[in-house]
C-alpha cells in the first residue's frame, strides 16, 4: 500500500472511531463536567505522547523551538473551542445530531482554506455545502417549524472551529515533527479546559471528583478518549 492510500485509510479509521464515541462520552458527561473531562482527556493524551516519545529516545531529539510551541498553542486554541463546543453540546442534544452537525466540518474545511490560504473553491464544494446545509434543515426541522436546540447550535459552532483547526493544520504539519506538534496541542487544550473549569465551575471537594471520575462509564470513556479518539486520530490527521 502506497503512503497516500495508507494516510486515506487512516483517515477513514478516524472517522469511524470518532463517529462511534460520540454516545460513549455523552454516558460520561452524566457524572463529570465536560470541561474536566476534556481536561482529563487531553492531559492524558499529552502524557501519553511524551512517554512514547520517551521510550523510542525521540524526546531529546525533537526539536521544542518557539516555533513549535506557537504554532501547537495556535492549533491547541482551536481545538480546546472546537471540543469545549462539541461536548457542552452532547448535554443538550442527541449523540445522532452531533455525530451529523460535526460531520459538517468536512464541508467548511474548504472555506476555511479560502479564508485562510486563498485557496478557489471549486464547483463540486458548493454543491456539497448546499447539500450539507439542507440535511441539517431537515435533521432541525420538528412539526413543520424550524428547531435546533442549545446543544445543536453549539455543536454548529463546534464543527466550524474543527475546520479552523484542519485548515491551520494544514499549514503547520509540514513544518514540524508529528509527534511534538501533537503534543503541544494536547497540553494546550488540557491546561485551558483545566483553568476554565477551575474558573468557572462550582468547586466540589476533591473526594467527590475522583470519586465521579472513577466510575466505570467515566474511565471507559476516558479510556477510548485518551488512546483512540484522541491520541491515534490527532496523530493520523496531522
Amino acid at each position: 500500500m502506497n503512503r497516500a492510500r495508507l494516510s486515506e485509510l487512516c483517515l477513514l479509521i478516524t472517522a469511524l472511531i470518532w463517529g462511534s464515541t460520540f454516545l460513549i462520552v455523552q454516558r460520561a458527561l452524566e457524572d463529570v463536567s465536560s470541561l474536566a473531562f476534556n481536561a482529563a482527556r487531553f492531559a492524558g493524551a499529552a502524557l501519553l505522547f511524551l512517554l512514547m516519545m520517551l521510550a523510542s529516545g525521540r524526546l531529546r531529539k525533537a526539536r521544542w523551538n518557539r516555533g513549535l510551541m506557537l504554532h501547537g498553542g495556535v492549533l491547541g486554541l482551536w481545538l480546546f473551542g472546537a471540543f469545549s463546543l462539541q461536548t457542552a453540546g452532547l448535554q443538550y442534544t442527541t449523540s445522532t445530531n452531533t455525530g451529523f452537525i460535526t460531520g459538517m466540518s468536512v464541508v467548511f474545511v474548504p472555506f476555511a482554506s479560502l479564508l485562510i490560504a486563498k485557496q478557489r473553491l471549486s464547483a463540486a464544494t458548493w454543491m456539497a455545502a448546499g447539500a450539507a446545509f439542507a440535511g441539517l434543515y431537515l435533521l432541525a426541522v420538528d412539526g413543520g417549524s424550524l428547531s435546533l436546540n442549545r446543544g445543536d447550535i453549539l455543536v454548529f459552532f463546534g464543527a466550524v472551529c474543527f475546520a479552523l483547526h484542519i485548515a491551520v493544520t494544514a499549514l503547520y504539519a509540514p513544518r514540524h515533527e508529528t509527534m511534538p506538534l501533537v503534543t503541544v496541542q494536547f497540553a494546550t487544550v488540557g491546561v485551558l479546559a483545566a483553568l476554565l473549569s477551575g474558573l468557572t465551575e462550582t468547586a466540589a471537594p476533591i473526594g467527590e471528583r475522583l470519586a465521579s471520575f472513577a466510575k466505570p462509564e467515566v474511565l471507559f470513556a476516558l479510556l477510548v478518549s485518551v488512546l483512540l479518539s484522541t491520541g491515534f486520530a490527532y496523530w493520523a490527521q496531522t
